[in-house]
């Protein structure tokens, strides 16, 4: 099992799993953290739905990066490594999905042939103005695309190396959510569960604090210590 991303989802408070070497993306029943954590489903070939596409081999491989972009849709990177095993020539993809979780039908609405094959690593990213970026990190270069899939702007890293993860932003400074994507609202009982965990480890840490007395006695010491003597001498 190679998991390579890990997304919240703030419709349901569940989690969303990359699963590499399965093609899977499944989804756990984390429930803001009130859940028991079996698989509610498994998107991708073999699992439990059906895709909605035209053309040949619409289901992604060996992805990365399954982002949530509301709550029906995800965003991810197809490395493609199962197409391109079979057709050299099969290049990576970026791909957004929108799902139906009551009929298990995922309709694939952007199938962008991102020009180049890569076959590791990648991510995937939706824009404020509604394109998308994929990054190919082994060709080193991020690919802008028109929600039509058609590509719209490529950027070239111009150094050595393999870039993991590959995210826009208008600017560097300030909070990158004002900027980009917004910020992910915290749901009340995921606050209500972080407050009491942050209460519980400041009383584990505090009780593990145990002052120590260095030549110092205390006053209940120091007074035990005078009342022997005392009666000592008495």
């Amino acid at each position: 099992m190679h998991a390579n991303s890990i997304a919240w989802s703030p419709e349901d408070g569940d989690l969303i799993v990359s699963l590499r070497a399965q093609d899977w993306a499944i989804k756990i029943d984390y429930a803001d953290g009130t859940g028991d954590g079996h698989v509610l489903w498994r998107l991708g070939p073999g699992g439990n739905f059906r895709i909605n596409a035209t053309g040949p081999s619409p289901w992604f491989t060996h992805q990365h990066d399954v982002r949530v972009i509301n709550n029906n849709t995800l965003a991810l990177y197809d490395d493609g490594n199962v197409r391109h095993s079979k057709d050299p020539q099969a290049t990576s993809r970026g791909q957004e999905l929108v799902l139906n979780e009551q009929t298990r039908v995922a309709t694939l609405v952007v199938n962008a042939n991102l020009g180049t094959y890569n076959a590791a690593l990648g991510s995937a990213q939706m824009l404020p103005n509604g394109n998308l970026d994929f990054d190919s990190g082994i060709v080193e270069q991020t690919v802008e695309v028109l929600p039509n899939g058609k590509n719209f702007y490529v950027l070239k890293m111009n150094m050595y190396g393999a870039q993991y993860r590959s995210y826009m932003y208008a600017s560097l400074y300030g909070n990158p959510a004002d900027s980009s994507l917004p910020s992910t609202p915290i749901s009340p009982p995921l606050e209500r569960r972080l407050e009491k965990l942050e209460r519980q480890a400041a009383i584990r840490q505090a009780r593990q604090v145990v002052p120590r007395h260095h030549g110092v006695p205390s006053a209940s010491r120091a007074s035990r210590d005078s009342g022997r003597r005392n009666h000592h001498h008495g």
